[in-house]
């Protein structure tokens, strides 16, 4: 069910991203799909296999398998954070 939905979630991208539908033909077009690709890494994770499109020109990941990006980005900030704590704590203790 997970699957379906995000496959379908990733054709409306897709499609607004390239101007016009899976197999429509349209003036307004700005890319055209390649294929697909497999989901590795993120199919167990999103409700078994995954298939991405593939775009002519650039490139695409969908927006909702990015969250592990951003708790990457998240942990060297937290890890500063707490040590500006601990120097701040401290810095009171030792007054």
């Amino acid at each position: 069910m997970i699957g379906f939905v995000a496959q379908r979630l990733m054709e409306l991208d897709v499609g607004n991203r390239c101007g016009a539908a899976r197999s429509e033909r349209s003036n307004d077009r700005t890319n055209s799909r390649n294929g697909y690709r497999d989901a590795i890494g993120h199919a167990s994770r999103h409700g078994g296999s995954v298939r991405l499109p593939k775009l002519r020109t650039g490139s695409y990941f969908p927006p909702f398998l990015e969250p592990r990006r951003t708790t990457e980005k998240a942990l060297p900030a937290f890890l500063i954070e707490c040590s500006l704590m601990v120097r701040l704590v401290s810095q009171i203790l030792c007054e």
